[in-house]
């Protein structure tokens, strides 16, 4: 089984410390992810996080857990009645600003994966299911190589949800993020048009 986070609708407090991970990797990135940065997000007894998780890795592998299922429930709202896969829907849906937060803490987690060997297996499992999910897509078209296109689909996947992310959000979401964590823009005072 690739997820060890409970089914759609049981929220325990297992679940909700890999919620609060990555929703701070999606804040601060993975240096402001700590035990303690959890329990003070959530409000829990100075410890808590490290009780359910006793590794950085532990709790890297739960919000990486708990992002799959989000992600697993998105993929079903994006088969058509053919079983196809709208691949080109889903990858801008994930871009789109609702998902921004999303979007950014699936990278720190793919930067994790390149530096960890364990993290890098942990996605590589969770891969599988979109691996053998667009394999049978490829079978039913009648690829005569299934396997190398749904290989290529994730890559173009995956490369098209980092550039978006890199070079696609929109600057005024950057902007609105930028004013709340420094407040607002101060401009010297003077000829604006000086060059330094």
């Amino acid at each position: 089984m690739v997820s060890n986070l409970p089914p759609n609708g049981y929220r325990t407090r297992k679940t909700l410390i890999a919620e609060g991970a990555l929703s701070l990797l999606s804040k601060h990135g993975s240096h402001g992810l700590t035990h303690r940065a959890v329990d003070a997000l959530l409000e829990l007894p100075a410890g808590s996080t490290s009780y359910y998780f006793s590794s950085r890795l532990a709790l890297l592998c739960a919000a990486a857990d708990c992002l799959f299922e989000q992600d697993r429930t998105d993929v079903l709202t994006f088969w058509d009645r053919d079983g196809e896969l709208d691949v080109k829907a889903l990858v801008n849906a994930w871009s789109s600003p609702p998902w921004h937060p999303r979007l950014l803490a699936r990278l720190e987690l793919c930067l994790e994966a390149a530096r960890n060997p364990q993290m890098q297996q942990h996605l590589l499992s969770q891969r599988e299911f979109y691996r053998n999910e667009l394999y049978a897509m490829m079978e039913r078209r009648g690829n005569d190589d299934p396997l190398k296109a749904a290989d290529q689909e994730l890559a173009l996947a995956a490369g098209e949800l980092l550039h978006k992310a890199v070079f696609d959000m929109q600057p005024a979401t950057q902007q609105q993020t930028r004013r709340k964590t420094t407040g607002p823009e101060t401009r010297p005072k003077g000829n604006s048009s000086k060059q330094y």
